[in-house]
């Protein structure tokens, strides 16, 4: 420490209100040229290290403990981001503006001063310190720009190129302008220092489906398929013995999509014709048969935690031999079942019992969604056994009535989905189309039993106090629900009454179901929500409506559904189970795993997209599509295109006005240039100006408005 630093450090320390720069001088009698510019620098190095804090009105304060907060920053790609804090979770997060980030990048642990003045988005401060990097690898494209290295990140929030200082590849590797790559980030020894980084491996061309999905998998760090050795000892696994019913005689048929390869539910119907009640059998696959707590294969698919599912590409929790073949519900053949079967009022629509066991089934007919729709909207369907046609129909009505009867009960929300898909052929991946999925009733069948089955057995893991998982699902914050309600009068001009409660929420959805912005309302609407996550204790799933629930159906792809059948196997068996406590790490491992999952999909469906609209322009096709505003920026647009699923901006400076002309080009102009006026809701028309498969960003130009 310098004798300056020392002065100016000792000076600070009383002073309530800090002193400018100016006042520092005076007091430490600094006058000639070289002074002042040596203490001009060494004010900036405090702060850079965090010792000092310079707020506003140009006053240096010294950095106090009671001043300071840490946490993990988050960073929007506007070059804002926001400090989750370590110390107090409950307490709003810590604004941090584009001056105040000192290069710190997403996922970064920092310690942030606080300022004196609060943005309308909460507290604020600046970043003194970056305490853990929150990312030692970063995937992007490497650019050689006049014989500079640069790596084009994936990821949004990261900065838009950073230096490439090294290169360290694998002997035999090479890499080329435009290829995906692996990049470690160099050390910082403070804050406001640049970021370099150092590429480390080559991952594939960044013009493929290929190189994406492989810079996908790098980048959320999925695991690889399971290797031939792996999947040749898994096909050789001996199941556990429990004792089981024989239920191969009753007729179990199992609905899936027409290109699903593994089967991991089937339903059953019963019926003696007369009484009140039926008997409705969901048969999940016994997976804990085959995989003991803490075994091998146990620790891989707890590694994993759910199958990655990726356009044209699938890497699953389970070996293949496993997933599609010893434990899949596949069509007459025996399989081991733990089976859930409920006694339903067929008047009511109410559960009025329910029993466990575990099963040997066989069943009888594999259908598909399309074809369980086809029945159900009484169009023509194959020839199909009795028993096959009879279990469907008992099924549909006892499926109708039960919704009936949780709607009015629950108040679950309506949250239809109209995804649009990207249809991909594997090996070699490739995009073969766009494909919208409309809800159907075929869809809701299904869902309504696999939602009894898991809530019949949340309610007997916490009858019998067995240590399990369950699905939780918090109430928005009233914050967020007032600012949508603001968002919708503002932006959309809709007034709406109360949203605190699932009843409100569902007028509003079914007020915008028919509306053109449907789809940005409802995109808004459930950003306003919480996330649903995993947890060792019961408590209210806020979206359906229940005080009790658990996942149980789909132990083949989710390891929270396994872990809940070893526990039920370890109750039944007289076996030790695990103990609360190991039940909530393993809950809070699998939340993490499911939002990394999710994130992966969502940032290979967008690149493929926009791959896909690159493969319409090569192939010279009008790239145009009608789009909805969906939010207005000081420097851009956001725009909707439901044709797509997508989401696009148009710059501020593509919707200026016009300058003045002649006035026999004036029409002609105004169809190239459509007016500033955008409002949000409204339709319009664009082209694509540019498709960036990197960052996974679409940038349109206007073409001109529709006439209403």
């Amino acid at each position: 420490m310098t004798k300056l630093e020392d002065k100016i450090l000792e000076l600070l320390r009383e002073p309530t209100t800090g002193l400018r720069a100016s006042e520092i001088r005076r007091h430490l009698n600094l006058s000639s040229s070289a002074e002042i510019r040596q203490c001009r620098t060494k004010l900036r190095e405090l702060c850079d290290s965090g010792k000092l804090v310079k707020r506003r009105g140009g006053r240096y304060w010294r950095t106090q403990a009671s001043n300071l907060a840490s946490g993990k920053l988050s960073v929007n790609p506007r070059g804002f981001g926001f400090v989750s804090r370590d110390d107090a979770p409950d307490q709003p997060d810590i604004f941090i503006p584009p001056k105040g980030m000192h290069m710190a990048m997403s996922g970064d642990r920092v310690q942030v001063s606080l300022t004196d003045v609060d943005d309308e988005r909460g507290p604020s401060g600046i970043i003194v310190q970056v305490l853990e990097t929150g990312q030692d690898e970063i995937t992007g494209v490497y650019l050689n720009l006049f014989g500079k290295g640069y790596l084009s990140p994936m990821r949004r929030d990261f900065p838009e190129s950073i230096p490439v200082a090294e290169v360290s590849l694998p002997e035999g590797q090479e890499i080329a302008d435009g290829d995906w790559v692996a990049a470690r980030v160099l050390p910082r020894s403070h804050p406001g220092e640049r970021l370099e980084v150092c590429v480390c491996r080559r991952i594939g061309k960044a013009d493929s489906v290929a190189g994406d999905l492989d810079a996908i998998v790098n980048e959320f760090n999925l695991l690889p398929p399971y290797s031939s050795e792996e999947k040749r000892q898994a096909g050789q696994t001996i199941p556990r013995e429990i004792g089981r019913e024989d239920l191969q005689a009753l007729p179990i048929v199992t609905v899936d999509p027409e290109d699903a390869k593994d089967f991991d539910d089937a339903l059953s119907f019963q019926w003696d014709g007369q009484s009140d009640t039926v008997t409705v059998g969901i048969h999940i696959a016994d997976v804990a048969a085959y995989i003991a707590p803490d075994s091998p294969l146990d620790l891989k698919a707890r590694e994993r935690g759910f199958t990655a599912y990726l356009p044209g590409r699938t890497l699953p929790m389970l070996p293949k031999p496993l997933a599609a073949e010893l434990c899949s519900l596949r069509e007459d053949q025996p399989r081991r079942a733990h089976s859930v079967f409920l006694t339903v009022s067929r008047s009511s629509g109410e559960v009025i019992g329910q029993r466990r066991v575990h099963s040997l089934i066989r069943v009888c007919k594999r259908l598909s969604f399309n074809q369980v729709e086809d029945f159900l909207q009484e169009r023509p369907i194959p020839p199909w056994p009795p028993e096959v046609h009879d279990t469907l129909a008992g099924l549909r009505d006892t499926y109708r009535v039960m919704r009936q009867t949780r709607a009015a009960r629950e108040e679950f929300m309506e949250l239809e989905s109209n995804d649009v898909r990207v249809m991909c052929a594997e090996d070699p991946p490739r995009i073969v189309g766009l494909k919208r999925s409309e809800p159907n009733e075929s869809h809701a069948l299904v869902e309504e039993f696999m939602l009894a089955a898991n809530s019949a057995v949340a309610k007997e893991l916490a009858q019998r106090r067995i240590p399990g998982v369950y699905r939780i699902h918090d109430q928005p914050r009233p914050a967020d629900i007032d600012e949508f309600r603001r968002w919708l009068k503002d932006s959309l001009s809709i007034k709406l009454g109360s949203m605190r409660d699932r009843a409100g929420m569902n007028r509003f959805l079914e007020k915008i179901a028919k509306t053109p912005f449907r789809d940005i309302a409802a995109s808004a609407f459930l950003r306003t929500l919480q996330r649903a996550v995993y947890a060792a204790g019961p408590g209210e799933h806020f979206g359906l409506g229940k005080s009790l629930y658990c996942h149980f159906t789909s132990p083949i792809r989710r390891y929270s559904d396994l872990l809940v059948h070893q526990q039920l196997w370890a109750a039944d068996a007289g076996e030790p189970f695990r103990t609360p406590s190991q039940c909530g790490d393993l809950a809070k491992a699998c939340t993490e795993l499911e939002a990394n999952n999710d994130s992966a999909y969502f940032a290979a469906v967008d690149r493929l997209k926009l791959r896909y609209i690159g493969q319409q322009a090569e192939a010279n096709e009008a790239v145009y599509y009608e789009g909805i505003v969906a939010s207005r920026q000081k420097d851009r647009l956001s725009v909707f295109i439901p044709e797509l699923g997508l989401y696009g901006s148009i710059p501020t400076r593509s919707t200026r006005r016009p300058p003045r002309m002649p006035a026999r080009r004036r029409e002609q102009h105004k169809a190239m240039h459509p007016p500033l006026n955008y409002r949000c809701g409204e339709i319009i028309f664009v082209e694509v100006e540019k498709a960036d498969t990197v960052k996974g960003l679409l940038e349109l130009r206007p073409m001109r408005v529709r006439l209403k």
